[in-house]
């Protein structure tokens, strides 16, 4: 089991967001900001489960970032809802359940040769013309 440096980046960026929005707390954050956030750990994410099981391929890849990516942002943003005294805030998990889905979306349609280095995969078509 190899984590590797995308995981490394996964893991310091999910705490960069998670830090960062218990310290600042902000009661109602622009709702592109907590999709952004998660937009970008989710391209991170993406390409670290890709070369951690790269035999798995993308159409596990992707849905693995988005329950993991689920999972992890609704504990992040319940954490924030509670320190705020809030319940939790569902607005706000769906803004980062965006970030991931726009991410999984882009992997999917984005050409090759731009998500051959993203992902880790060959730079040929695969067989049969379809898309990986």
């Amino acid at each position: 089991m190899k984590f590797g440096p995308w995981g490394v980046a996964a893991l310091l960026v999910y705490l960069v967001i998670v830090v960062l929005n218990l310290a600042l707390a902000m009661p109602q954050p622009p709702v592109w900001l907590r999709m952004a956030e998660y937009g970008v750990w989710a391209v991170v994410l993406l390409g670290a489960l890709a070369r951690w099981r790269p035999e798995a391929g993308p159409f596990i890849w992707r849905p693995v970032m988005l329950l993991l990516g689920g999972a992890l942002a609704a504990a992040e943003v319940g954490a924030w809802s509670r320190q705020l005294g809030l319940k939790f805030v569902i607005d706000e998990w769906m803004a980062a359940l965006i970030g991931l889905a726009l991410v999984a979306i882009l992997a999917r349609v984005l050409p090759l040769s731009w998500r051959a280095p993203w992902l880790g995969l060959p730079r040929h078509d695969t067989a049969g013309g379809g898309k990986p």
